[in-house]
Formats: C-alpha cells, structure tokens, sequence
C-alpha cells in the first residue's frame, strides 16, 4: 500500500498542448476604428474629407469674393456721389468767314459772321471794323502782311446796303450789336486785295469785341473771292 504524501503539493495535470489564448471582446472593441475598416471603406473616407474639405474652400473663396465685390461697389458709389470737375465747355461764340469780294480792284471785303448756338448766351458785339487798326490783321501764304483799312462812314453805310440787298441778309443782322442763338450778325471787313497768286490768307481777330480773351484766327482761301 502506498504511503500518501500529504505535505506536497498537488501538480496541476497538463495536455500536451497548451490552449491559445483568445482576445476578448473588450480588447477588440478598444483597437483604433480606422484599423478595424475595410481598404476600399478607408478610401471612401478619405475621398469623402477631400471632396468635403474642396467644397468648404469653394464656399469660403465665394464669401470673401462677394465681400471684396460689395466694398468696392460701396465705394465706387461714394466716388460717383462725390461732385465731379466742371466739364470743359467748348467755345459759345462762333465766327465765320461766309463769303469774299473784290471790290473796284482795290480792296478785299471778308463778311465775317459771329454767332451762338447756346440759347442762353448773349454776345455784346462791338465789332472789329470801328476799332480800326490793330484789331483785325491780315496775312498770306507769302508771308505779305496786310493793315485793315480805316472806318469810314460813307464807305460802312454802301457797305450796309448792299448787304441788305443780299438773300443772306434774312439770317444774319448787319453790324454790331446784340448776338443771341436765333440773331447772328455780320461784319465786313475791309483790307488791300491779295496778289493774284496768292491761295490763302489768315485773318487774326482780337477777341475782345466777343468777349473774349484770346484773338480768333481764321484761314480763308483765296478760291472764295476768285469764284
């Protein structure tokens, strides 16, 4: 009969193999859930935050344009509130030469017209013929200078006449005087007739008879007194 052994200790009995471990539930859950994705579910992911992230770029860029198009629009409106300069205004007062006469072979008649199409404008014409010399000047393509012959009343009254006797008499009043855009006038100017050769002259006004500051200049060609 065999003695027990009641002081040693009992030995656990073992199989040849020992079992594998598992992991258990709880380890499972607690693994990282982009490792537990699929590759193609981890794609979709990622291309859904690109395409998401794209479309928070597109909306912010919008804003921040529309911000930068309605300052701007703001401000362009104060500048065109804001009083604008004067704009420059042509010159009112017009003067023409309308026709050209040599009178007895002697002298050069140039009908000279001032007039305005501003209906509220008023012109004092005093005239260039009274003021005599100096205040209408003459000169050709030759370089010849020519001096306005003097007033004279005979000669200004003949003058007068035939004027009247004239179709453009209707439109345009004879000699100095009040100018307004339905009554221009006319003035003829007296100087020595040009050489035949001649082809143009160049007549300086002063401008004080208008009511201007600086002298009027006009070229006029020699075909409109050889007609």
């Amino acid at each position: 009969m065999r003695p027990s052994r009641r002081n040693e200790p009992l030995e656990p009995e073992w199989d040849d193999e020992r079992p594998v471990r598992q992991p258990r539930p709880a380890q499972r859950r607690a693994q990282p859930l982009w490792r537990r994705l699929s590759i193609p579910a981890r794609i979709a992911i990622a291309l859904g935050t690109l395409l998401f992230m794209v479309v928070v770029a597109g909306i912010v860029t919008r804003i921040v344009l529309l911000d930068y198009r309605e300052r701007h629009r703001h401000e362009n409106q104060e500048a065109s509130s804001a009083p604008a300069d004067p704009p420059i205004v042509a010159d009112k007062v017009h003067v023409d030469v309308i026709a050209a006469e040599i009178f007895e072979n002697d002298s050069l008649f140039l009908f000279v017209v001032v007039s305005t199409d501003d209906d509220r404008k008023l012109v004092n014409f005093t005239g260039w013929r009274r003021f005599g010399i100096g205040a209408a000047k003459m000169s050709d393509d030759a370089g010849n200078k020519y001096t306005q012959k003097s007033f004279d009343p005979i000669v200004d009254v003949l003058l007068e006449k035939q004027w009247n006797n004239m179709p453009k008499a209707k439109l345009y009043r004879f000699g100095p005087g009040p100018v307004t855009s339905e009554q221009p006038r006319v003035e003829v100017l007296v100087f020595p007739k040009p050489p035949k050769a001649i082809q143009y002259v160049d007549l300086e006004l002063g401008g004080k008879p208008i009511g201007e500051t600086k002298p009027v200049k006009k070229r006029v060609p020699a075909s409109l007194w050889q007609q």
